[in-house]
């Protein structure tokens, strides 16, 4: 009986449903025109976006709604009709006004459209089920209206929602240009010399520069995205060089940290893998950064593994596990929306850039999990395997080294302790770690290890007698483990044979094995010393201050081959010499190199070599280079982002005259090029150096106050120019568009975009009119944003020609 009942009532409502479809429908505005040709935009505008959106097409395919234009009075009104259901009601309407903000929802009748025979049928066949469902109409109206109150809530919820991420995305730009201002203004506060002609490397004033940096590093990357100017590549690179530049930067950003860096590569990663090695290095960067800023103490460690669970297609996964507080809920909604905190910081501007490289990439960044114990986002992103030879899949030692080798490692921080195990283990060498307690008692016996990892300023004097006689008898090594945070220099001693800064990766290991123990490596070493190479180390290069691009013309007519696989330093460095008149040649990867080289017809004076690249690395370029005795009087620089002591070293190793860190300082750069190629003249500094133009304040373009935006450098501010007028240089057309089919929403983006970025560059012309123009949103005129567009394109013109002008002039 109740079985008959359930089925009974069941058989109501949807009849009953399909009464009430026959009779009411809804309908959705999307806009009101006063001419056609104007409604005909509308038109357009809607069919191109349904045909973008998949899950409007779909409803659409299967005929749940239909579109129309009415002429009502003297206007036209664009609308969507037939639509019955709910629920397709309100997916319609959330979709439809992202593009279409002004429209609204109405009800109608349809019992006009209903066909005479279809409404005798009805009667005929249903007319004592009819009456069973009008007597039960008062209860399943009600249920309805209750339904449908729940559902138009949360519409209103998630349109909310929708709204304030809209809102926080749309206000992330809106004070970056006064707060680089803020920073860079402090930055000029501090002189650069004391009155003892000592340079200034206050912690304040390093901290400045290394936001200033940072902030313009990831302006530029946005500018990119926004421009659509960001080029996926694919190309067979070794995802160690990536985590050593991604190092290299930390080390810089977070120099003093206390905090505990760790890599933990699985050992079935591959060393060569195809794919795109620079925007990789900069999603890793912005997550490790993230979390090391906001651990307080502990541990952030990144875990890389192989995830095959996507089809054929092979994932690299890496895993940013931090020990920090956690994040709320309310924060987790808006993490990857770029926000202003108004102290002087910047959230979710990195997270941004991060994901959207992500999803270029073909790749997904999440968060798995936060609470109280700390965070973990997930970033999974596409690769394909390499198809060179096996040797370059893995890093494989000469078969004698492997054996029998033991090694003992004694670290504070156990996770540490076992990513650095799991490493020998990839190179099969037996690898124990042990306890603060245990090795600080006399139970341990030292002397069956071959390798001992350590931080020597934790031994006791009788610890360092005890290794240093059991030396005597046997070659044991020790390695000195540090942070690479930590600010202690490393100091030669009696009983260390190198030296390890955590985290660490396989070709690290690789490389200290080759190093302390096969021979081959070792007389390498020495034939690169015997050739007697003149080397200009960190401590005796001295930045020469008030130097501009025009000083290089002291260089006129040297040959400089540049081997550098990032665009943007490709740019800033050819921008700088090229200028003066120097002859410039650029590779893209050491392999590259060589070929020219190779080519008798290049002549070169002096070789600029990043480290870290795809197909060859600064490392292998300069090993083979030094190979050839004919290349023995070419200098060599190596640039790099690095700047461990382990890299220093191993770059002067394999025959390099020189370093300069990255990001590249001009007086840095002018100094070493001058100890090289002017070696002869020491009195270079008096020559007549012609004046630079300067711009300041001409045409709206305040280019001093953009150069100091951006940490005092005018090649990167050139850059951040480039970007803009990809980005921003046609939003005229763009504002005249909108402004035809009321789309303020996207001209209010577009005002709060622009004060941000022409306050930054320094336009202030520009960030006057758009300022005015933000404000008739405040003050609710909008009414008066098409009376702009004139003086926007006008005032747009004038800048673009003032910033061609600028990037022009030499």
């Amino acid at each position: 009986m109740k079985q008959i009942l359930k089925y009974s009532i069941i058989a109501t409502i949807l009849n009953l449903i399909l009464i009430t479809n026959l009779y009411s429908s809804s309908t959705i505005v999307l806009s009101q025109q006063q001419t056609k040709d104007k409604i005909e935009i509308d038109r357009k505008l809607y069919k191109d976006f349904i045909k973008s959106n998949k899950y409007l097409k779909e409803i659409k395919d299967n005929e749940m709604f239909r579109v129309s234009v009415e002429p009502i009075y003297s206007s036209f009104l664009l609308k969507v009709d037939s639509i019955s259901n709910p629920k397709v009601l309100a997916g319609i309407f959330l979709e439809l006004k992202t593009i279409f903000p002004n429209a609204f929802i109405i009800q109608n009748s349809n019992s006009q459209n209903i066909k005479p025979q279809k409404i005798e049928y009805i009667k005929k066949n249903n007319e004592q089920l009819l009456w069973f469902a009008i007597f039960g109409l008062a209860l399943v109206g009600i249920f309805a209206l209750y339904s449908s109150s729940i559902q138009i809530r949360n519409i209103l919820i998630r349109h909310k929602l929708m709204q304030d991420k809209q809102n926080k995305i749309e206000g992330f730009l809106t004070n970056i240009g006064e707060n680089i201002y803020s920073l860079s203004k402090k930055n000029i506060g501090y002189k650069s010399e004391n009155e003892d002609g000592i340079i200034d490397k206050s912690p304040t004033k390093v901290m400045i520069e290394k936001k200033l940096f940072d902030t313009t590093r990831v302006m530029i990357h946005f500018l990119r995205i926004k421009s659509k100017r960001i080029k996926i590549i694919e190309e067979q690179f070794n995802l160690s060089n990536v985590l050593n530049g991604v190092l290299g930067l930390l080390s810089h950003r977070f120099e003093g940290s206390n905090i505990e860096l760790i890599f933990d590569v699985d050992n079935n990663v591959p060393k060569s893998i195809n794919g795109d090695p620079l925007h990789l290095s900069e999603v890793l960067t912005e997550l490790l950064q993230n979390a090391i800023t906001y651990t307080t103490q502990g541990e952030v460690k990144l875990v890389v593994s192989i995830e095959t669970s996507f089809g054929n297609q092979d994932r690299l996964k890496f895993e940013i596990i931090d020990t920090g507080g956690g994040i709320s809920n309310s924060e987790l909604e808006m993490l990857f929306i770029p926000s202003y905190t108004g102290d002087g910081e910047y959230k979710g501007l990195g997270l941004f850039v991060a994901k959207e490289l992500t999803h270029l990439m073909g790749g997904e960044l999440n968060i798995l999990k936060s609470n109280e114990t700390g965070t973990t986002f997930v970033c999974t992103i596409p690769f394909i395997r390499s198809s060179t030879k096996e040797d370059k899949l893995t890093y494989i030692l000469p078969k004698d080294l492997s054996i029998q080798k033991k090694v003992l490692i004694y670290d504070h921080n156990e996770n540490s302790a076992e990513a650095i195990k799991k490493m020998f283990l990839y190179f099969k060498i037996e690898a124990e770690i042990i306890s603060p307690q245990k090795f600080n008692s006399d139970n341990i016996d030292l002397s069956i290890y071959d390798i001992i990892l350590l931080d020597i300023h934790r031994l006791e004097k009788n610890q360092i007698a005890n290794i240093r006689d059991i030396r005597k008898g046997k070659s044991l090594k020790i390695v000195h483990l540090t942070s690479v945070f930590s600010t202690k220099r490393v100091i030669s001693h009696d009983y260390v044979d190198d030296w390890l800064e955590k985290p660490i990766n396989q070709e690290r290991i690789y490389e200290l094995i080759l190093t302390l123990f096969d021979k081959k490596t070792q007389e390498e070493a020495k034939k690169h010393l015997s050739k007697k190479l003149k080397i200009v180390k960190p401590d005796n290069l001295v930045e020469i201050n008030d130097i501009s691009t025009n000083n290089f013309i002291n260089f006129k007519g040297r040959n400089l081959l540049i081997v550098e696989d990032n665009v943007i330093d490709q740019k800033v460095m050819y921008s700088i010499l090229s200028k003066a008149g120097i002859n410039i040649t650029i590779a893209n990867h050491g392999e590259e190199a060589l070929e020219y080289l190779d080519d008798d017809s290049n002549q070169y004076d002096l070789i600029l070599m990043d480290i870290s690249m795809p197909i060859m690395d600064g490392y292998e370029a300069i090993t083979k280079i030094r190979n050839q005795t004919k290349f023995d009087n070419i200098p060599i620089i190596a640039l790099t982002s690095l700047a461990l002591d382990n890299d220093i070293n191993k770059i002067f190793r394999v025959g390099s005259n020189g370093y300069l860190r990255k990001p590249l300082k001009i007086g840095y750069l002018y100094a070493i090029i001058k100890e090289f190629l002017l070696e002869e003249n020491r009195n270079i500094a008096k020559k007549i150096i012609p004046k630079q133009k300067v711009y300041n304040g001409i045409d709206g373009l305040d280019t001093q106050k953009g150069i100091s935006h951006s940490n005092g450098s005018e090649e990167l501010y050139r850059e951040v120019l480039d970007e803009f007028l990809s980005a921003y240089g046609d939003s005229a057309n763009s504002l005249k568009v909108w402004v035809q089919e009321n789309r303020y929403e996207h001209i209010k983006r577009l005002c709060l975009d622009m004060k941000g970025l022409t306050g930054t560059i320094g336009a202030y012309k520009m960030f006057e009119l758009v300022d005015t123009m933000h404000k008739q949103f405040l003050y609710n005129n909008v009414h008066l944003i098409p009376k702009f567009v004139e003086s926007y394109e006008e005032e747009l013109k004038k800048l673009i020609i003032t910033i061609n002008e600028y990037m022009d002039d030499e």
